[in-house]
């Protein structure tokens, strides 16, 4: 759901100069990496933890049939990551994956936090209690709340525009 700002770019330009704006913005940033502290919490993640038990597998996103989806605040968090040139990597795979390590693990945006490729009950409870709504739901308040352009885009789309408008 977009936030009331209504402030939503309508092209590929537009959405790089957002999340550029957001990029500048260190409060709103700061605020999301609250979020992402707070849905860590809330979901048992360790955002200090460096080990991954699926060895990648889940940012393999035609393994599991999904795409990863971000809001123009994630992506200026994911940003922060050293940037990966996406159309270098496999077709529907994330080009922060390298090997079984993810270059971007601690400026991940929801969508990964969320999601266990190699799911328990208790997990699973997780992924369908609503938990990613209502922190999705966070994270449109703050596009409002500093009056920030909102986008809700999927992720590698987003990660090409990222490269070609903001090298």
């Amino acid at each position: 759901m977009p936030p009331e700002n209504n402030l939503q770019p309508t092209n590929a330009r537009g959405l790089a100069q957002a999340v550029m704006q957001c990029r500048r913005n260190n409060s709103f940033l700061r605020a999301i990496l609250d979020v992402y502290e707070d849905l860590d919490r809330a979901t048992g993640g360790d955002k200090n933890k460096k080990l991954c038990l699926g060895g990648g597998a889940c940012c393999r996103f035609d393994l599991f049939d999904h795409r990863l989806y971000a809001t123009l605040g994630e992506l200026a968090v994911l940003k922060r990551a050293r940037m990966v040139d996406p159309s270098r990597t496999a077709r529907n795979r994330c080009p922060y994956q390298q090997g079984p390590k993810c270059l971007a693990r601690l400026n991940r945006p929801l969508g990964c936090r969320v999601f266990f490729c190699r799911e328990t009950r208790e997990k699973s409870d997780i992924n369908n209690n609503g938990v990613y709504e209502t922190f999705h739901r966070r994270i449109c308040d703050l596009h409002a709340r500093h009056n920030i352009p909102y986008a809700y885009i999927e992720l590698i789309s987003g990660l090409k525009i990222l490269h070609e408008f903001c090298r």
